[in-house]
């Protein structure tokens, strides 16, 4: 037959980016039913072990998808388990009280996105895993600060108190752009 075979490389990718979308959307309950988006994401990690362990609870191509990219990429699931602990963190901090805690929470639900990426992409520079962790936290650290308004209305606050309390500064009056002088030192 004149007919050319399935594309698997195209099929990996729309079933990887279903993967992100899936991912990103397990938190898409509200605040107030914290209990359910904690049962999907760990129904979600329990479905991605079974997938990567050739169990697939179910026929659906995302997990064939899945499995075959971490196998054939080497995506470690040390960083697929700390995304999915990301967004669990994600559930039940409120709010964080040093920076070493911001950056653990960033670690996961930014820098383990390139560390798998870079597999995914391939790399030669050994540098590569170092620069992705990098990116991650920068990227992740600008959507908090450009969030911020709309996070402290939420009731989170991701910046530190120990950086608050540093510049005297209430997490209210950084809001409101209250006292420019000490918000200003705050962000910069």
């Amino acid at each position: 037959p004149d007919t050319e075979p399935p594309s698997y490389l195209g099929t990996l990718k729309q079933e990887a980016a279903r993967l992100g979308h899936l991912v990103d959307n397990v938190l898409s309950f509200s605040r107030l039913e914290r209990r359910a988006p904690q049962m999907r994401i760990e129904a979600f990690r329990a479905a991605t072990d079974a997938a990567i362990a050739d169990r697939p609870l179910d026929d659906d191509l995302l997990w064939v998808a899945l499995a075959v990219t971490v196998q054939q990429f080497d995506v470690q699931m040390a960083d697929l388990h700390a995304m999915l602990d990301g967004q669990l963190d994600d559930l039940r901090v409120q709010r964080y009280q040093t920076f070493e805690q911001l950056r653990g929470y960033c670690y996961n639900v930014a820098s383990t996105v390139g560390l798998i990426c870079v597999h995914i992409w391939g790399y030669e520079d050994p540098r590569a895993r170092e620069l992705a962790v990098d990116r991650g936290l920068a990227f992740q650290l600008t959507n908090i600060l450009r969030d911020f308004k709309q996070d402290y209305d939420a009731g989170r606050i991701y910046l530190p108190q120990e950086d608050f309390e540093r510049h005297g500064l209430e997490p209210g009056q950084l809001r409101r752009w209250s006292d420019l002088g000490r918000c200003l030192a705050f962000v910069n």
